[in-house]
């Protein structure tokens, strides 16, 4: 998407689109070591296409041309659609970090916007890259052998295959061939394919490797009919699904099928690479977090590689064959309503080949109204009177839950600060029923004559309940729940200096606090500038923990940035949430014993919300509502209450185990501190790359219910 800022110099250097004298003009997107993505074009004749060149030391090292379509250049009003590009670079170009490349217009020699460009040459990607270079045949049968000492269970893997470019199949059949584990069957079903091609290449595989099963129904039936073929065929306990253009890591199945050793896990879902058509140009590192069924209805945020049990996926009925996309997320809903435990594995175990006849890319439509079709049923099943509409950006959903009924108790702590109080109180005013809340203010000794006045002033608005003595943020809270509120089955914790947004804020945190499963709800905050505050809480990140997406954009041209795999925008499980806006049942406040009052001041919502968390309830960030939060304007006056090294150590003892084995919503293959979401440069932690098991709170009988039992 183009940023603000390239929009509004577009806007400004051009004006509406003119023919005449001009120039290339573009942007570089990103610059890694193996290619450069961006978009140009001639001012004087856009729908031109434009050869570009990459300079590196004095050498043209890369050419190539705008052929990618950009519909938000389009849009923008400068161009064709046609003025993306993708210029890949050499592994043979030893790139050290820090160096710099130009993109020229190939014609005229002139650079394009945003060139000169520094190279990010990340250790990570050159080690996941090279790693297999250094391996050993000795070694590779090594793992080999340890394997079969596992006795781990064996896999059949299901390829659909139609008219599959020869070298691309081969590349995948190679894969599998190349496993570590050897317990498995690939169950090629060619769909009918007419190039002769694909059966040279499947009859040359069958007769080298005999765990290469061919079948042909004949007819062309279609992903979903191909795919039930194989689930029916399979001869082994776990299933796995493959593209029949993607490749698997030689280490795949011996990892993924150690996470079944067990018995309890149903379902596996890894981490993958997504590539272009060149599976050695990396375009993204989709590492993701440990298994959130919100997040998964709001966005199917895993794809590959997926493994479940074969006799699972038999129970559910395969695929359904009426859908001709988004039949792998529809397949997924109803394996997950009667799976016991779900695994994520974070490693990078898949390499997803992706190209413009992918069907997911060409028919964004029809993937909509299949995925919302889908959700729809399995939350019909799971909790009746749930609501689908489409998301903020593609392929992202809002689901809206049945309201729960009852009044909620909304405790706010301040001293003095009487702007932004009242911004705070006259926010809540404006967008919330009067009839379903009770205003709590906790006023903290309060001196300002003004702010005095306020609050004397604001009668039956809110309760006033004075505290006196030394600062101590979970005692305040905690004496307002016991205090009042006696008839709020609902308790929201509120900073002092938020404001309200919009309407229906306080109903949708609600009605996700309401659910049984659920024991805390936070909301996305953002600055006054609009970057975000909180998108939930990261254990161990930048220390002890630290809020997650913290300073990105909130929105882009004014409309939701998604953020990174749709997490910005989704409801999905969190370890912890802010109280600067938390929700919760009061029931689940009282069961776990309110803030810790030993942790005045720092870490006592993340220690809340842990032991909310171990007491089996899910807490969860909704980045559905989202208020402001003028943290910055307050933090300096509070600059001596937030360095709370008492606080720090108390936390860090109590929750070191939970700290170092890393949090399970953020995965470890991400950086520990600075920026989060971003791949990190030195080697994860062992001991956090170990699969994440979360139980689902089914059992196989009957699907789970997110309502009371």
């Amino acid at each position: 998407m183009l940023t603000r800022r390239v929009k509004t110099w577009l806007r400004a250097l051009f004006g509406a689109p003119r023919r005449g004298k001009g120039g290339v003009v573009g942007h570089v997107d990103t610059a890694f070591e193996t290619f450069i993505r961006g978009w140009a074009l001639d001012t004087a004749d856009p729908d031109r296409a434009v050869a570009l060149e990459v300079h590196h030391g004095g050498a043209v090292i890369a050419r190539g041309v705008t052929d990618i379509p950009r519909d938000d250049v389009a849009k923008a009003g400068h161009g064709k659609l046609l003025t993306g590009f993708r210029l890949d670079l050499s592994p043979a170009v030893p790139f050290r970090d820090g160096d710099t490349i130009e993109i020229r217009d190939a014609a005229t020699g002139r650079p394009i916007l945003g060139s000169p460009v520094r190279i990010d040459v990340n250790p990570s990607v050159a080690r996941f890259r090279d790693r297999l270079k250094t391996l050993s045949p000795t070694t590779a049968e090594r793992f080999k052998r340890r394997h079969r000492r596992r006795n781990a269970p064996g896999v059949s893997i299901v390829m659909p295959v139609y008219n599959t470019p020869a070298p691309w199949l081969e590349q995948a059949i190679a894969s599998v061939i190349g496993q570590w584990h050897e317990a498995w069957e690939l169950i090629c079903v060619d769909d009918g394919s007419t190039d002769p091609g694909t059966a040279g290449v499947l009859d040359r595989f069958a007769a080298l490797d005999e765990r290469v099963r061919v079948l042909r129904p004949g007819a062309n039936r279609g992903i979903s009919a191909a795919t039930n073929l194989g689930i029916a065929e399979a001869r082994y306990d776990l299933l796995a699904f493959m593209d029949h253009d993607d490749i698997l890591e030689p280490s795949a199945l011996h990892t993924m099928a150690g996470v079944f050793a067990d018995g309890r896990v149903d379902i596996a879902y890894s981490d993958e690479v997504v590539t272009d058509e060149n599976p050695d140009h990396f375009l993204e590192f989709s590492a993701r977090p440990a298994f959130s069924r919100d997040y998964y209805l709001c966005h199917p945020y895993f794809v590959h590689l997926i493994v479940c049990r074969t006799a699972l996926a038999r129970e559910v009925g395969g695929l359904d064959e009426g859908l001709s996309v988004s039949q792998d997320v529809d397949f997924v809903l109803r394996a997950l309503e009667r799976a016991r435990a779900v695994a994520h594995v974070p490693l990078f175990l898949y390499r997803w080949r992706t190209h413009r006849t992918s069907t997911g890319h060409s028919r964004r439509d029809d993937v909509t109204a299949n995925t919302i079709r889908a959700l729809t049923r399995s939350l019909s099943r799971l909790q009746p009177g749930c609501a689908v509409a489409p998301g903020h950006s593609y392929n992202t959903y809002r689901v809206t839950w049945p309201d729960v009924p009852g009044k909620t108790l909304i405790v706010v702590p301040t001293k003095n600060a009487l702007s932004f109080l009242k911004t705070t109180v006259e926010s809540i005013e404006r967008h919330t029923d009067r009839r379903d809340y009770e205003l709590v203010i906790v006023d903290h000794e309060s001196d300002d004559p003004a702010t005095r006045r306020y609050l004397a002033g604001l009668g039956d608005r809110a309760r006033i309940l004075p505290y006196g003595g030394a600062f101590n943020f979970a005692r305040m809270n905690n004496e307002a729940v016991r205090r009042a509120g006696a008839d709020c089955p609902f308790v929201l914790f509120l900073n002092n200096d938020v404001e309200i947004l919009s309407d229906g804020w306080l109903g949708r945190l609600r009605s996700l606090a309401g659910r049984p499963d659920v024991g805390a709800v936070g909301p996305m905050l953002v600055y006054a500038n609009d970057l975000v505050q909180h998108a939930g809480v990261i254990l161990g990140f930048n220390g002890m923990a630290e809020h997650a997406f913290k300073l990105v954009p909130a929105y882009h041209d004014g409309a939701r940035n998604p953020g990174f795999n749709g997490a910005l925008t989704a409801t999905r499980d969190v370890s912890a949430v802010t109280a600067a806006c938390l929700m919760m049942r009061r029931a689940v406040f009282d069961e776990v014993d309110g803030f810790d009052e030993a942790l005045k001041i720092g870490f006592n919502d993340t220690d809340l919300c842990l032991r909310v968390r171990d007491h089996g309830y899910r807490v969860l960030y909704d980045g559905d509502v989202v208020i402001r939060h003028y943290e910055s304007a307050t933090r300096n006056a509070a600059e001596a209450l937030l360095k709370h090294p008492e606080d720090t150590a108390a936390f860090k003892a109590r929750w070191k185990a939970a700290i170092d084995g890393g949090d399970p919503f953020y995965n470890p293959l991400f950086s520990p501190e600075g920026t989060d979401h971003v791949l990190r440069r030195n080697r994860a932690v062992p001991r956090q790359l170990a699969p994440r098991v979360m139980d689902t709170g089914s059992g196989r009988a009957e699907s789970p219910a997110f309502r009371s039992p």
